[in-house]
């Protein structure tokens, strides 16, 4: 079993702590709904679901064919940790600013972290956080 499933797990439990420290109720879904967690204000007049990926390795901000088809639909956030940064964003910006190469089987799209950096600043880190955060309280 792969250490990343480890690491992947407890990067949603973090979040899911942080979320809680400012108000927010978070809950995990029992069955798989395609989304890990789901995030509400106090009064549950707001909820958004949250994907949360953790890649090692990556340098790209990245999701299959699969995973597009399945987020685009759903007003889903995506909080996307690379190593010692991370990215929160609508799934709907990520399509944005992704590359989809029409030659790719798998219809994989990713976005290139140093080729789109100006366009992430925003959504990165501590930054990107209070975004998703606002989100969550105010839409």
């Amino acid at each position: 079993m792969s250490d990343n499933l480890f690491i992947g797990a407890s990067q949603e439990l973090s979040l899911a702590s942080k979320l809680t420290s400012e108000g927010i109720i978070v809950s995990t879904p029992l069955v798989d709904i395609g989304v890990d967690l789901i995030a509400s204000n106090k009064d549950f007049s707001n909820s958004i679901p949250i994907q949360v990926k953790y890649k090692s390795r990556e340098k790209n901000i990245f999701f299959t064919g699969k995973e597009i088809d399945s987020y685009s639909s759903k007003n889903v956030y995506i909080a996307y940790y690379l190593a010692k940064d991370s990215w929160f964003m609508p799934f709907d910006k990520f399509l944005q600013l992704a590359e989809r190469p029409e030659n790719r089987k798998d219809r994989a799209g990713y976005i290139k972290l140093k080729d789109k950096a100006d366009n992430l600043d925003q959504y990165k880190n501590e930054q990107g956080f209070s975004l998703m955060l606002e989100a969550i309280k105010n839409a």
